[in-house]
């Protein structure tokens, strides 16, 4: 799950740590629904995650922070599904209502992190 944002709008709601706040407030709500759940299942948050870029690369080097746009992910298990992360959410708003939540995301996202195991070979297909 992740959540998106261009930093142009600093100074506006919701911020960078509005974002970080939604993000784990809603993966440590899965985490221990996950858990009080059948089959009980405890597993680890996954860490925070962020890719950042600019329309123009400069903008890094030049420090000019008002072009910085960024994605911010928090992997989750593949037993999460689509239906629990909206049971969650509804019980995050009504504990917590972190002000980014409505923003945070479930499902397809614009990058794939994969990890391959074993040895390659010419006949893995």
């Amino acid at each position: 799950m992740g959540l998106d944002w261009t930093c142009n709008l600093v100074g506006r709601r919701p911020s960078y740590r509005d974002a970080v706040e939604a993000l784990f407030a809603l993966a440590y709500a899965l985490k221990f629904a996950v858990k009080k759940g059948s089959p009980a299942i405890d597993y680890g948050v996954m860490p925070l995650e962020g890719l950042w870029w600019a329309d123009d690369m400069s903008g890094f080097t030049t420090g000019d922070r008002s072009a910085w746009k960024w994605t911010m992910i928090i992997m989750q298990p593949d037993f999460i599904t689509p239906d629990m992360v909206d049971e969650t959410t509804a019980d995050v708003l009504k504990k917590k209502n972190p002000i980014a939540l409505p923003l945070v995301r479930f499902g397809a996202t614009s990058t794939k992190q994969t990890r391959r195991t074993g040895r390659p070979s010419s006949d893995n297909r």
